[in-house]
């Protein structure tokens, strides 16, 4: 029973690999179940065992990169000497990813419109926005913010983030870019949540 499960878990593994290396390099609509076969040299049998649909499978892959995205981000902010330099060093972090095709085309520019507003709003809640809010809050409280500003200051934030993350993705001169956001993102940071020195 142990070989079966380990077979399964390593078939859709290797789909949900296939799937996301051609939704990131043909977005959504130039994606089919049959190039994701294709390349998974897997049958349909195998596919529809364990997603429904080319959106469920898309959807996978937005949530295991947004998962791998959460990783990394928290890896970046253990480093940080105070909480308002974790917000940055996290924020300039995800600048940087939005630069990997993967997290540029499924994150930021297909999964609003394939996984619909709502979705889209929810995943982000349980990864982006969460980490996000809890960043904001630990700035906030050595800011000495009032505490009911936490939830605007988060959607703020983010909302900053996800729009220069965009501009990152689709620049002509990325580096440039890159430097401009981050720059951008640390100053607004910086003035949301002043040193109490």
């Amino acid at each position: 029973m142990n070989r079966k499960l380990e077979q399964g878990l390593a078939t859709r593994a290797r789909l949900l690999d296939a799937a996301t290396n051609l939704f990131a390099e043909h977005g959504y609509a130039g994606t089919s179940v049959d190039m994701v076969l294709a390349a998974a040299d897997l049958s349909r049998g195998a596919f529809y065992h364990h997603f429904a649909s080319k959106e469920a499978v898309f959807e996978a892959a937005v949530e295991a990169t947004e998962s791998r995205i959460i990783g990394a981000l928290a890896e970046q902010a253990a480093v940080a000497d105070s909480a308002k330099h974790s917000l940055v060093l996290g924020c300039q972090a995800y600048l940087r990813m939005a630069r990997d095709p993967v997290v540029a085309r499924l994150c930021l520019i297909d999964a609003p419109n394939v996984l619909g507003w709502d979705r889209w709003r929810e995943l982000d809640a349980r990864y982006g926005f969460g980490l996000m809010k809890m960043g904001v809050e630990a700035a906030a409280h050595d800011a000495r913010l009032p505490a009911e500003l936490v939830d605007s200051l988060a959607h703020v934030l983010l909302a900053a983030l996800m729009e220069l993350a965009l501009l990152v993705a689709r620049a002509d001169k990325p580096r440039v870019a890159l430097r401009r956001s981050e720059e951008t993102m640390a100053t607004l940071i910086e003035a949301l949540f002043p040193s109490g020195e």
